[in-house]
């Protein structure tokens, strides 16, 4: 794969010419539990009134069905993302972790979104940072962290810190996650995790990354399709959303 420099602007570009073919979530068939789980207290309270009188969210970012990865130069990281990822690099570094590649996949939206991605020494495991931020944030957003590992009958093993996403795992996927643990607390949460499965654990080269997170990703965006969660933009929307791109610097 072509490492680009450039890719937001390169994949904005491309989708202009027919805006059908992005998605958007749908905020009424977010489920209570994963509300809760996103933002719980108040926030949840707001989200929830607006899930029973089926009150639609406005978008704020569209994408398309992720086909490629968008591998990115280090020197091409904006600087938050930069900010973002070190500290948990670092921490990386130290627990042997090889570093594989930073990546994007095309969006269209007011927001930077970066994630990395490195392998332990054994290849069982696989971390992953996210990090996406408005573009006008005035506050830093912590990153995402967390480590999967794959059983050779398609289950998935995931121990993530962190804030949570909004949508929760696909089924095959059995996510634990410790919101307030750092990550090398997480980590070991994992490797503990392990201790009776890895017999049944699939080892990931480092020419096979690239390909199992597209795999997955994939798999996630077709999952949320199925449950209805992401719907394809209707034309008075590809209408909105291309005034949004002329005038709103989308």
């Amino acid at each position: 794969m072509d490492v680009l420099s450039d890719p937001w602007l390169k994949d904005r570009i491309k989708f202009e010419a027919d805006l059908t073919t992005l998605y958007r979530l749908d905020s009424t068939k977010v489920s209570f539990q994963e509300y809760w789980q996103w933002r719980p207290g108040l926030p949840f309270m707001f989200s929830a009134f607006r899930k029973l009188l089926r009150i639609q969210n406005g978008f704020d970012v569209c994408f398309p069905r992720p086909e490629k990865l968008l591998l990115i130069d280090q020197n091409a990281l904006p600087p938050r993302h930069q900010a973002a990822f070190g500290p948990l690099l670092a921490q990386l570094e130290t627990l042997d972790f090889k570093f594989e590649f930073f990546y994007s996949v095309p969006f269209i939206g007011q927001i930077t979104g970066m994630g990395a991605t490195l392998t332990s020494t054994d290849n069982l495991s696989l971390a992953l940072l996210a990090h996406s931020e408005p573009k006008n944030a005035i506050r830093p957003v912590p990153p995402a962290y967390g480590f999967n590992s794959f059983e050779a009958s398609g289950i998935i093993l995931a121990t993530s810190g962190g804030l949570p996403g909004l949508l929760g795992p696909e089924p095959e996927v059995q996510r634990i996650r410790f919101r307030h643990c750092a990550l090398d607390q997480v980590y070991e949460r994992h490797v503990e995790r392990l201790s009776s499965v890895s017999p049944k654990l699939l080892p990931l080269q480092s020419e096979d990354v690239s390909t199992m997170l597209l795999l997955c990703m994939q798999r996630t965006f077709d999952y949320n399709v199925e449950r209805g969660a992401y719907i394809p933009l209707t034309e008075g929307e590809a209408v909105e959303l291309r005034l949004r791109m002329k005038w709103a610097d989308w």
